[in-house]
């Protein structure tokens, strides 16, 4: 999976290395194939898999009408969800559907979390994403909430022109061409689809492989040097930590060793979504179906378990401590904030080391506008770029939006990350933009002065970080973010097994956590829940009865994971 719109292409690009090398077919004879099939195949799915969501998906409120709504009163079974961004507030609405109504507490003076859209801020009313910003074909619960919410979703490929330069690697002063990273691609990954084999096969050999970070790995295999510098920035903006401070096993799971089928080329991660008026219009529109439920400025302060196997929350609002009693509790918080909180919990060793220690990525943004779209008018180009140098990553912020203007977004990692909190925004925009003139000439005299904006993800009290990212050894801690403790359940990008680091992630685990409580209490989970995520339903995963769940190896949860992934619609596409 891919979080910015030039790693889906990484990950393509070895993908079709390995296909190429199975299949015997010639890299630019598959690059045409998938070129062809592309837009077709992914639109297709989109609608089919939402089709079949749809099928099942009753009018907001018409679910509640199956459950028993909860009794207010002496016995009332009372919830309570920490967290309002995109897992919370789901959460919270899928449980508000079945007639249980829980509360909602949020530390900040706002909802969305890491959903935070910047509006007002440049000209033709264009918005800029802080956090979260491009959702993938296979999104399912995202497209299908956005679809329920009556929430417009572009498709930012849709217009694309004839002979569009999609995405440009610029190392080392010249641009290198797509067909000769592919090329410089095929031995490395008859490597890693080896040693993802060992690995999965023997456990010793699996914490060897795991300890390993993604540079140790790739200079014992004596990689090419600009495949290497290319990964190396690649991983460190994706992943958000300086590759020497990530497992290897998030670049061997890069890809899908198992098969060589050229939809899963293209339909894995493509980024070519973007909600019109936002992306945190959707938790706006959760939020307003709660309206009251939420209570912002709201700090959970501490976590005690009682004989009865209830819990007492401490809470402190406006500097006032808050004591509040509930039978289930679901954390959709990082754990990066969690580990602040005070737990008088009864929880096994490996859980508590997982919230404790699992890592985040230090990934900032840095948005600046532009008088015109000089990479699409001049250069045909979407503006989209890796490149050395740690300016790591720029895209187009302004595709599919109105206006004559450009707006350009740069997404760093791991040490630069930390360092775009330094300084203004202006002086961070005055050193990346003679990278952005040498890529795209005469964009420099296009930028709008004054114009720069950022998000320091990592300095944000109530985040103190991008997203998961797996340092070596931590691949220990896969699928067990989301189990259960009691009646303590969890929710959140962290949680997810198949969308960790995605907004996907977050709307997903907070359909499923409420699908847990709901089991519970016996109440039947909403139709409209049903229609977004009934194939991973029939499960034990993570944030859904992962207590239930079989020990695993590594491997066979990734299998797993990709199972729960194709859904019933696959078939018909491929």
């Amino acid at each position: 999976m891919s979080r910015s719109p030039f790693f889906s292409t990484v990950r393509r690009m070895l993908q079709t290395a390995w296909v190429s090398d199975q299949s015997g077919v010639p890299v630019d004879e598959l690059s045409e194939h998938l070129e062809g099939l592309g837009s077709a195949s992914r639109r297709d799915f989109l609608q089919v898999s939402l089709g079949v969501a749809a099928a099942a998906v009753l009018p907001f409120g018409a679910s509640a009408c199956r459950a028993q709504p909860r009794a207010e009163g002496q016995g009332a079974i009372r919830v309570a969800v920490i967290g309002a961004g995109m897992a919370g507030l789901h959460c919270a609405y899928r449980l508000k559907q079945a007639g249980v109504i829980a509360d909602v507490y949020e530390a900040s003076k706002r909802v969305g979390g890491r959903m935070f859209t910047a509006r007002g801020k440049y000209a033709d009313e264009q918005v800029a994403e802080l956090g979260g910003e491009l959702i993938n074909t296979n999104h399912v619960a995202m497209h299908a909430l956005a679809r329920e919410l009556d929430v417009q979703v572009d498709d930012l490929l849709a217009n694309a022109p004839e002979g569009y330069h999609h995405e440009i690697f610029y190392f080392e002063g010249r641009e290198i061409l797509e067909s000769e990273i592919i090329e410089a691609f095929k031995p490395l990954a008859q490597t890693m689809a080896a040693t993802v084999k060992l690995a999965e096969a023997q456990d010793d050999e699996f914490k060897r492989v795991d300890a390993m970070n993604i540079v140790q790995w790739l200079d014992a295999q004596g990689v090419e040097p600009i495949l290497k510098r290319i990964l190396i920035e690649a991983y460190t903006a994706e992943y958000g930590r300086d590759a020497e401070e990530q497992s290897v096993f998030n670049l061997l799971y890069l890809i899908d060793f198992e098969t060589t089928d050229s939809f899963l080329l293209l339909g894995e991660s493509d980024e070519r979504f973007h909600v019109h008026s936002g992306n945190d219009t959707l938790t706006t529109r959760l939020a307003m179906e709660l309206g009251a439920q939420i209570s912002l400025e709201t700090v959970l302060v501490g976590i005690k378990q009682e004989s009865n196997q209830s819990y007492t929350l401490s809470l402190e609002r406006a500097g006032e401590p808050i004591l509040e009693r509930y039978e289930h509790v679901v954390l959709a918080i990082p754990f990066t904030t969690l580990r602040k909180v005070r737990l008088e919990v009864e929880m096994d060793a490996l859980k508590r080391e997982v919230i404790e220690q699992v890592d985040y990525g230090t990934n900032a943004k840095l948005m600046s506008g532009f008088s015109s779209r000089v990479w699409r008018e001049e250069h045909n180009a979407a503006g989209t770029a890796i490149t050395d140098g740690g300016f790591h990553c720029i895209w187009d912020t302004s595709r599919g939006q109105g206006g004559a203007g450009g707006l350009l977004t740069n997404f760093v990692g791991g040490t630069s990350g930390m360092r775009m909190g330094q300084g203004t925004p202006e002086e961070r925009l005055v050193e990346l933009l003679p990278r952005v003139e040498q890529i795209f000439p005469g964009a420099a005299a296009a930028y709008v002065e004054g114009s720069a904006i950022r998000m320091h993800w990592p300095s944000v009290p109530y985040a103190l970080g991008s997203y998961t990212c797996y340092s070596p050894g931590q691949w220990a801690y896969y699928g067990q973010e989301g189990r259960r403790v009691g009646n303590l359940h969890f929710a959140g990008e962290h949680c997810s097994q198949d969308f960790q680091g995605f907004m996907e992630g977050a709307c997903e685990t907070g359909l499923l956590a409420a699908a847990e409580v709901l089991d519970d209490l016996k109440v039947p989970v909403p139709v409209s829940a049903l229609g977004v995520l009934e194939h991973k339903l029939r499960y034990a995963q993570a944030c859904y009865h992962g207590d239930r769940d079989k020990p695993l190896r590594a491997g066979q949860r990734r299998r797993a994971g990709r199972q729960r992934r194709a859904l019933p619609a696959l078939a018909s596409l491929v």
